[in-house]
């Protein structure tokens, strides 16, 4: 990779975010989203997901290491807890 080279971006289809992440995020590249408790950090990884699986067929994967509930299962748990409509 060059580094005068654009970077391709995947839109993620959350209103206001692909515009400030200059179009959405980087494609082929993990992204770490960081930041204090309650900043939103688990709604953009579930939405961004619920997103990509619902509109795209798309898989995703989340892994966090801020909260001590179980892994996750087919049932669906811990997106559930966030009003996700994937199951």
């Amino acid at each position: 990779m060059n580094a005068h080279e654009p970077i391709t971006r995947l839109p993620t289809g959350i209103n206001g975010f692909d515009q400030v992440a200059l179009g959405g995020l980087p494609v082929g590249r993990p992204t770490l989203v960081s930041g204090t408790a309650g900043s939103g950090k688990t709604v953009v990884a579930i939405e961004f997901l619920a997103r990509g699986i619902l509109n795209f067929g798309e898989p995703g994967v989340f892994v966090t290491s801020d909260h001590l509930t179980p892994a996750p299962t087919r049932s669906g748990r811990p997106t559930r807890s966030h009003g996700s409509a994937v199951r």
